[in-house]
């Protein structure tokens, strides 16, 4: 088993290579062997741009008195 931590490019490269080398007979010849793990780095800009995407890119966000924005402003004005 090899475990493989790097940015998507890297993961669509390692799917693409797994894609390719189907035919083969053995897991091992058919690189089913390699895992891939997101990065922390990676995990954490995604979870921020969920976040973005949910709370805060909303233009009526603002003027909701519950919203993340509006407690952001409390804490930070």
């Amino acid at each position: 088993m090899a475990l493989v931590s790097r940015d998507l490019s890297t993961s669509e490269r390692v799917q693409s290579l797994q894609a390719s080398h189907m035919a083969e007979s053995t897991q091992f010849r058919q690189l089913q062997l390699v895992i891939f793990i997101m990065g922390l780095f990676h995990l954490k800009m995604a979870c921020a741009d969920t976040l973005w995407k949910m709370f805060i890119q909303l233009k009526n966000a603002k003027y909701d008195e519950t919203s993340l924005l509006r407690y952001v402003t409390e804490i930070r004005p």
